[in-house]
Parts: structure tokens; sequence; C-alpha cells
């Protein structure tokens, strides 16, 4: 299959001019650089009919610009690039039995958005929950929960997309509950070391390790969990060498051990029970955060044991209604918001030392937020 890009390059090429450099936060945070700016700038906010552009203060955010997109599931920023990848968490696009990827200009000093290209999936690639950009920002792989399939995309020098170059089908499913019928590929992750993708599968009850090699991925370990788990959400390590897994059926977190150089998981797999939702690591990898789906409003602090990678609750916090997490890039703030069932997003200080959270301040209201993107610089 060809690189052909669509999309009008010129005007692209007006809009890219003199554009700032951007951070992604997202499951690839652990490889962001805390040596610039600590405080977001611009907050990009994922919406079932939209992406909302807020220009972000210590105690308030405040809206920039609202662009036109089809449930815009995940979204992740590009430095180098200074762009801004989307999915469409959709089951058709142009007629066809597909989901969706769009890319988007930065606009210099303002953080303003403009639409570059949108690329169909796969046939059957429908309702992509997650996508992940290779670190050296060439392509992008998107996790299709619908069609039970991972897909590769190429990434032009001017951000244009190319069509699907890779579609990894998966196929089986497991012994549990609703939903685990057949394959849902649930999340994926870039590892700190850039070597390797990491992916959930919450239809079959597996966690796939991806080799990232000559612009394609190759599977390189397929593991197991317990038959029933969900696996969904994932956090990895600074170190690279521990792998949490949120599983939202059995709500529970399990940490296992990842070999840097191989990909492969190995023992020990710890479980802790009385989670299951959103994960994300501090910057120093000392303490796991987690949202509860069955308790909205509580998030739950764990101290990290990086030797055996055993999770001890530390302890936990009432913030009103949310369902996602954001940790900043320095690891002092984490960012809350309360995903399609509320309409707000919300900031908890953080003790840099004990990691625990101090009370929660409202930041925006917004309409249905289902993911959202920092930019700093």
């Amino acid at each position: 299959m060809g690189w052909a890009f669509n999309g009008s390059r010129r005007r692209f090429l007006k809009a890219l001019a003199s554009m700032p450099a951007v951070t992604a936060l997202n499951a690839t945070a652990a490889t962001a650089s805390i040596a610039e700016s600590s405080e977001p700038k611009f907050a990009y906010v994922g919406s079932p009919d939209r992406i909302d552009v807020f220009s972000v203060s210590p105690s308030c955010w405040t809206l920039k610009q609202s662009i036109p997109s089809r449930r815009p599931a995940s979204l992740v920023l590009l430095p180098e690039e200074k762009l801004l990848f989307a999915i469409n968490e959709v089951d058709e696009y142009l007629g066809l039995p597909s989901g969706s990827v769009e890319s988007y200009a930065v606009a210099p000093g303002s953080g303003m958005l403009s639409l570059v290209d949108r690329q169909p999936l796969s046939l059957s690639a429908t309702e992509p929950r997650h996508l992940a950009v290779a670190p050296n920002g060439q392509y992008l792989v998107v996790a299709a929960y619908g069609g039970g399939a991972y897909n590769l995309l190429p990434i032009s020098g001017d951000g244009e997309l190319g069509p699907v170059t890779q579609v990894l089908k998966e196929i089986g499913g497991s012994a549990g509950s609703v939903g685990q019928a057949s394959a849902h590929p649930h999340s994926i992750a870039v590892h700190p070391s850039g070597k390797f993708f990491v992916s959930t599968d919450f239809g079959s009850d597996r966690i796939n390790v991806f080799a990232a090699e000559s612009g394609l991925m190759k599977r390189v370990c397929r593991a197991a969990v317990q038959p029933g788990d969900g696996p969904a959400h994932i956090a990895i390590h600074p170190s690279g060498s521990l792998l949490f897994i949120s599983n939202a059926l059995s709500r529970s977190v399990a940490s296992y051990r990842l070999n840097t150089c191989t990909g492969q998981i190995t023992d020990p797999k710890i479980r802790v029970m009385g989670s299951g939702g959103d994960l994300a690591v501090d910057p120093c990898g000392r303490f796991l955060y987690s949202t509860h789906p069955a308790s909205s409003e509580t998030l739950a602090v764990w101290t990290i044991d990086e030797g055996t990678g055993k999770l001890s609750m530390s302890h936990s916090i009432n913030t009103g209604p949310h369902s996602s997490l954001l940790l900043s890039r320095d690891g002092e703030k984490v960012f809350l918001f309360a995903g399609e069932q509320g309409c707000s997003a919300t900031c908890l200080a953080i003790d840099s030392t004990s990691g625990r959270l101090h009370p929660p301040v409202t930041l925006a209201h917004m309409q249905a937020p289902l993911c959202l993107a920092l930019l700093y610089s």
C-alpha cells in the first residue's frame, strides 16, 4: 500500500509557519521532558461533537475556540511537528464501516487549531478508542475497539496523514461478561524507550507488546490476564520496567514486570482491588494515581515499590464527579475531567514529597469531555 497523502498541502503550509513547540500529555507522558515550562498554556478537550481550545491560567481556563470534530475520543500533541492528532470514535465514515483519524495544525502563540487532514481507518476498524504516535513522529497507531484491530498510518513531514499501511487484526474473546465475545483493543501507549508499543485488549483479556521496526509493528509478546478482568487503561513506570494495567470488569489494578530489552512481560503479576479506571504514574515513579469506575468521585494514590511492583494504598480523596485523569508534566498537579455524564475540569495540587492531594479546584465547565491534551510552550 502506497503512502499517498490527501488534503490541501498549500493551505496547511500557510498555517504551519512559525508554530510553537508542544508537548503531549497522554499515555506517552513518561517520555516528555520536564525541564521547560511546568505550567500548561493551552488545553485541548475532546467532546462528542467538537474539540475545544482553552487558554490556561492556574485558577481557570477560558474557552478560545471550538472546532467541529466527530467524537474525538483520544488526543495526542506532537512536539516537533507542532500538530494535534485526534481519532473519531465512530462506526461509519464516507459511507463505509470505519473510524477515522484527524490532524490539526497548532497556530503560533494563540494555540488555535486548523484542520490539516482526515483519513479513514481500514474497513471494519470501527469505534477507535485510543491512539499513540511513534517517538520519531513518522507514524501513528490506532486501537480500533469495535473492529478488533490495530491500524498504522504514516505521517508526512508537513503533518498530512497517509492511508493505512498496516492492519493487525485480533481474534478471540474471553470468558468474561458482556463485551468479551470478541477482541476489543482499548488502549495503546509508547514505552519510555521508544522501542515498543504496549496495548490492552478488553475483549480477549490480553496485553500485547509490539516492537517498532522499520515503520511497522511486530508483536513480540502476548500475555493473558485473569479471565474476566477486562484490561483497559495503561500506565508505564518511567524506568520502563513496570507496567500497570487497570481492569475495568474486575475493578482492579495489576502490575507486571516488563523486560526493557525484549519487551516480554514476566512475573510477578501483583493485583490490588478497588480501582479499574484511568491511571497515571508521577514522573519520578513513586506514586500511581487511579480513578474508580464504580465510585466516580474517588481518586486513589498508591505508593509504588519499584523493586517488586507492589502497590500500597497511600490515601484517597473525594473529588466530585470525574472519569479520567492526567498528570501535569512536572507531576505537581493532577487534572480531572468528568466525562459524558459531567461538565467540568478540575485540578488538584500534589505534595511532591508525600504524593498527597490538595482539595480540587474547578477550572472550567464544558460539554461532556472525553479526553484532554495540554500544550506547554
